[in-house]
C-alpha cells in the first residue's frame, strides 16, 4: 500500500483510528456485542504487518474492550471447519457492482501531457 519508506511518515494513531473505526466497529455492524478484535502486529510501529483476529468473548464488550493490542500474542491457527460456509455465488449480484466500481475512477482520471 505504501512505497518505500513512505510508511515511516504515517503516525501509529492513523492506523489505530482505522482499527477502531473498522475492525472494532464490526461488533456493532454485525450486532454482536461480544465480538472484539485483537491486534497482534502493527506495521506503523515497526512490526511485520497489520495482523490480528476476531474473538468472541463470553460477555458484552464496552467500547474500550472491542479493540485489544496484544503485541506478543500469536493469532490462533486457522481452522476452516470452524468457520461458516460462504453463500452460493450469484454472478449477477457480485459481478455487477465489481464491474461498475471502477467506472468513476476510470472516467475521472486526468492525464498530464508535457
Amino acid at each position: 500500500m505504501f512505497a518505500g519508506s513512505t510508511l515511516c511518515d504515517v503516525p501509529a494513531e492513523a492506523s489505530r483510528g482505522f482499527l477502531r473505526g473498522w475492525y472494532a466497529h464490526n461488533s456493532l455492524s454485525l450486532k454482536n456485542p461480544r465480538l472484539g478484535f485483537v491486534c497482534v502486529s502493527e506495521d506503523m510501529t515497526g512490526d511485520y504487518a497489520l495482523c490480528g483476529y476476531f474473538k468472541e468473548y463470553a460477555h458484552k464488550l464496552t467500547d474500550d474492550e472491542r479493540l485489544v493490542f496484544a503485541k506478543y500474542e500469536r493469532p490462533p491457527a486457522f481452522d476452516m471447519t470452524q468457520h461458516p460456509a460462504h453463500p452460493p455465488h450469484n454472478r449477477t449480484a457480485w459481478d455487477s457492482p465489481r464491474r461498475n466500481a471502477t467506472m468513476p475512477l476510470n472516467t475521472s482520471r486526468m492525464v498530464c501531457v508535457s
